[in-house]
């Protein structure tokens, strides 16, 4: 399990591998007896990308907590990229490829969707007419747009509008103030409840990133986040993908 020097101790491949098991067993006894001085324990923090956390998470969140009733549950949002999970965060949820030194959970991808509101997207019957409406964009999606249309850039004349979130882009787009890019099945609830439906039947972009849960290398998870992690990991595993799914 080590390499012994003079310099010191190193663990060799086995070791390593060993101490990812072993690491979240003492998290658990760890766990279990500070439960036992303090019932409640120190409270789980956990960063969630921000159009996840809105369009996925928040659905099912009070089934999560209908059944884990002694969780002490911090959802704290992260914007931007790269999302930054908060310093306290023993777990977080990213879009996006997982940085060195952690360990992670695929969950599932997306597929961009271009959606407006029904008067809208009534009025549209091919790609191009999309071009005669507001296209809302949020940075990480400008080159998405194009692709979608199969341009290699927009027309010069092209009307955007530039916000910095998918979030305030399907309420925009609920508003009939354009034509905004869902993310299913991250927004399905989103592109619901703000009454959003998709322009063409079959006009879709398969999106190149993932949604990862993730937790720094070797650290030890208490039993709540464990509890979560494995709670997240299954409703990720029961979720319709398809664009129309919940």
């Amino acid at each position: 399990l080590f390499f012994r020097a003079a310099a010191g101790v190193t663990l060799t491949e086995a070791g390593r591998g060993l101490l990812v098991v072993v690491s979240e067993a003492i998290g658990r006894m760890e766990a279990a007896t500070s439960a036992l001085v303090d019932p409640k324990g120190p409270p789980l923090v956990v960063g969630v990308s921000l159009t996840l956390s809105a369009g996925w998470l928040a659905p099912r969140l009070t089934k999560f907590l209908s059944e884990n009733p002694g969780v002490q549950l911090q959802i704290r949002s992260m914007i931007g990229r790269p999302e930054v999970p908060p310093r306290n965060a023993k777990l977080w949820i990213a879009f996006g490829q997982p940085p060195p030194g952690t360990e992670s959970t695929l969950l599932f991808g997306e597929t961009l969707v271009p959606v407006a509101s029904p008067e809208i997207a009534a009025s549209i019957t091919t790609p191009d007419e999309m071009l005669k409406s507001v296209l809302i964009e949020v940075p990480d999606h400008q080159k998405n747009w194009a692709q979608l249309l199969g341009r290699d850039f927009l027309p010069e004349d092209t009307q955007t509008l530039n916000v910095d979130t998918s979030l305030a882009a399907l309420s925009l787009a609920s508003a009939g103030s354009g034509i905004a890019l869902a993310r299913p099945p991250a927004t399905n609830d989103l592109t619901e409840r703000f009454g959003l439906v998709p322009c063409l039947a079959d006009l879709e972009h398969a999106g190149i990133e993932e949604y990862h849960i993730l937790a720094n290398s070797g650290q030890r998870l208490g039993a709540q986040a464990v509890a979560f992690r494995d709670w997240v990991v299954s409703e990720a595993r029961k979720t319709d993908l398809t664009r129309y799914g919940r």
